[in-house]
């Protein structure tokens, strides 16, 4: 028994209709920030990848230029809470544009002592970094 030619004609007609309907979307743009935001990163030196309420803050920071022209950046990170609290840090050495210079610094775990500070540092391994971004998330007990 043969089938009836209307079902390939209907299952024909749907997969062209699906191929079409997929093909008319085509490549998807990137969507940015809306007008006049921009990524915390971008702006701030330091930025917390979590929530630390006010048991973190930075007490100082700076940066300085070796004389072989390597960034070091410098940040007290102060514990204001009556606990130990462990946190991560990393730093991204970023160029005059503010793009990445593909030298980051692998997040390191700290254990701040409660209502203690800690002395940050971080050095970049080229000469192309000039501006940076240290940023720290909740650490590992």
């Amino acid at each position: 028994m043969t089938r009836p030619r209307p079902l390939l004609a209907v299952v024909a007609a749907v997969s062209a209709l699906t191929l079409a309907a997929a093909c008319t979307r085509g490549p998807q743009h990137a969507s940015g920030y809306p007008e006049g935001k921009t990524a915390v990163e971008n702006t701030d030196t330091v930025s917390y990848l979590d929530d630390f309420g006010t048991d973190l803050r930075v007490a100082g920071q700076k940066a300085e230029f070796l004389p072989d022209r390597r960034l070091k950046v410098f940040a007290n990170l102060q514990n204001e809470s009556d606990e130990d609290l462990p946190v991560l840090v990393s730093t991204q050495f970023k160029d005059k544009d503010g793009f990445s210079t593909g030298d980051e610094t692998p997040f390191v775990n700290i254990v701040i002592p409660k209502n203690a500070m800690y002395a940050y540092q971080a050095i970049s391994i080229n000469d192309k970094a000039v501006k940076y971004s240290i940023r720290v998330r909740e650490g590992v007990r």
